[in-house]
């Protein structure tokens, strides 16, 4: 049994590391905070379903666990030494961020469905500012949808285990930087700017039906959905962290 400690594991490990990330890396990791949408105080109800959805996840990696033992999954474990299996490796990764990307827009989309976010979308909501245990500050049914992903990519996808375990801590890492209140990416190159920010989710959880995407901001282009102060509040973010101007 791997996936069913394995999955929790990893979400907690990235809570814990932004949750701590200036006492690890000094105190100029403050000026990477987000002006005013960090929250300062995790409140009770997000430590509540943070917990509640780590055993959520913990029953979907027994799931996986149990589909590969039942050899009902695609995984494989021999590599050949080939150019088309060695170039297959990286390929299935970006594929399976690709698949979680669209996935991830759509079911967020569907969240935000009035019936939907009335019943279940809203506890996330309720983190107006956000901090490390906002990410899985969900209701359990959300929590289903989303980590879902690692049970059926391997269904319907041919992958090896590692490429997989490196998705799924790839995925997990994202969704709590996009709710840590750090912008860790000032200092990138603009050609990098295809790919969302923290910033970019912050303002999610600060105006609601905007900027709904988790890796690229092509889905959030495509469907007119950035919020229309996206762009320019992230240039004048990325010049008060990188010294040039101060956010008010």
């Amino acid at each position: 049994m791997f996936y069913i400690l394995f999955v929790p594991l990893a979400a907690i490990t990235w809570i814990l590391f932004f949750e701590y990330l200036p006492w690890l890396f000094g105190p100029q990791m403050k000026r990477l905070i987000i002006p005013g949408r960090q929250s300062t105080k995790t409140s009770k109800k997000e430590y509540l379903l943070s917990f509640l959805n780590l055993l959520v996840f913990t029953g979907f990696g027994a799931l996986l666990d149990f589909l590969k033992s039942a050899e009902l999954t695609k995984f494989y474990f021999e590599i050949q030494f080939t150019w088309s299996s060695l170039l297959y490796l990286p390929a299935s990764l970006f594929l399976s961020l690709f698949i979680h990307d669209l996935f991830f827009y759509l079911s967020h989309r569907l969240l935000h469905l009035a019936f939907m976010h009335k019943y279940i979308h809203v506890h996330h909501h309720q983190s107006h500012t956000i901090n490390a245990w906002a990410t899985f500050s969900f209701h359990p049914i959300e929590g289903c949808i989303q980590i879902s992903i690692v049970c059926w990519l391997p269904l319907v996808l041919p992958i090896h285990p590692v490429i997989h375990g490196i998705f799924t801590v790839f995925m997990l890492f994202m969704s709590v930087y996009g709710h840590s209140g750090f912008e860790l990416r000032a200092k990138k190159a603009p050609i990098f700017d295809a790919f969302n920010t923290s910033f970019h989710h912050a303002q999610h959880h600060q105006y609601g039906n905007y900027n709904f995407g988790i890796y690229l901001n092509f889905w959030d282009r495509l469907f007119k959905s950035n919020h229309a102060t996206y762009e320019d509040g992230y240039k004048h973010l990325r010049e008060h962290i990188n010294g040039s101007k101060d956010v008010e």
